[in-house]
């Protein structure tokens, strides 16, 4: 089988592996990353504390950095590049981002700050609430979800104000309503 070439923007070029090669090191680097969700599931387990936390560690710091290994040794390190650069190029934003509904905008903003302020109240109210002691994982873990989900319905613009947060020059711009 023979390689085929495929050039990157700076007119250097990386060459693509053989499709069972290729398969067959995305399987494992996917599944060597896939690995950080055992995390949870051990440290709600009932091991012992030492075995916790010793397979917690070995899962946060040498497991998944293994896999990688063995994904470059399957696919050398022109094929891993060639990978690497197709995950790059699905994740690359491509121009502006495209503005959302105001609908869209209004519904992500009720979702987002209700679950801040409920997560800010729960711990004041959570003895009125005696499903919740019993449910505390699976409901924290959902509202985890939702608040992501509504960062998402909020799109590109919403994030950028939220990184403006964190940076210390971010200047506000309010525009003036136009229903005056």
């Amino acid at each position: 089988m023979g390689y085929d070439k495929m050039t990157k923007t700076d007119q250097t070029e990386i060459e693509k592996p053989p499709k069972g090669r290729l398969i067959t090191g995305a399987a494992v680097l996917i599944f060597g990353q896939s690995l950080y969700i055992l995390i949870p599931i051990i440290a709600a387990s009932k091991l012992p504390m030492k075995l916790k936390a010793a397979f917690t560690g070995i899962l946060l710091f040498g497991i998944p950095e293994l896999f990688i290994l063995i994904s470059v040794a399957i696919l050398g390190r022109p094929g891993y590049n060639y990978l690497k650069s197709r995950i790059r190029k699905l994740f690359k934003r491509e121009g502006p981002p495209a503005p959302i509904s105001r609908r869209r905008y209004h519904l992500g903003i009720s979702i987002f700050s209700f679950l801040l302020i409920s997560a800010w109240l729960m711990p004041y109210f959570k003895i009125f609430m005696p499903f919740y002691i019993d449910n505390r994982i699976v409901i924290n873990m959902c509202s985890d979800f939702m608040l992501l989900t509504s960062l998402f319905i909020l799109g590109d613009n919403f994030w950028d104000k939220l990184r403006s947060l964190f940076i210390y020059d971010a200047k506000v711009h309010i525009p003036e309503r136009k229903d005056k």
